[in-house]
C-alpha cells in the first residue's frame, strides 16, 4: 500500500472513531491499490476539500468529543494526513482546492490548535 493508500486509510480510520460515518464512507469508495487518472480527481474533488460535507471539514475531534482522551492528538494527526494529501496533490498539479484548506490547517498546526 502506498503512502496515499495508508493516509486514506488513516483517515478513515480516525473519522470512524469520531462518528463520521458518511466521510468514511466515502473514502472508503475512494481507495484504490494501484491509483488511477480517477482516484486523484477524486482526491482532489470537491468530496474531499470542497464545501459542507467534505471530507476535510470536520469540527476538531476535541470539541465534538471532549470525553476521548485522545481526540485533540487524533484531530492533530488528521490535519497532518490532509496536508501530506494536499502536498501530493499538489506535485500532481491537481492541488486547486487542496491547497486553500491546507494552508488553514497549516497555520493551526503551526498554532498548535
Amino acid at each position: 500500500m502506498d503512502d496515499v493508500q495508508h493516509a486514506l486509510s488513516e483517515l478513515s480510520e480516525l473519522l470512524g472513531r469520531y462518528g463520521h460515518d458518511e466521510r468514511v464512507s466515502f473514502i472508503g469508495t475512494v481507495i484504490d491499490p494501484v491509483p488511477t487518472e480517477a482516484f486523484w480527481h477524486s482526491v482532489a474533488g470537491p468530496e474531499f476539500w470542497g464545501g459542507s460535507g467534505a471530507v476535510w471539514e470536520v469540527e476538531p475531534f476535541h470539541l465534538s468529543h471532549p470525553d476521548v482522551e485522545t481526540s485533540a492528538e487524533d484531530y492533530r494527526r488528521f490535519q497532518i494526513l490532509m496536508v501530506e494529501l494536499a502536498d501530493r496533490l499538489e506535485a500532481k498539479g491537481l492541488s486547486d482546492l487542496a491547497s486553500r484548506r491546507a494552508s488553514l490547517f497549516r497555520a493551526q498546526l503551526r498554532a498548535g490548535s
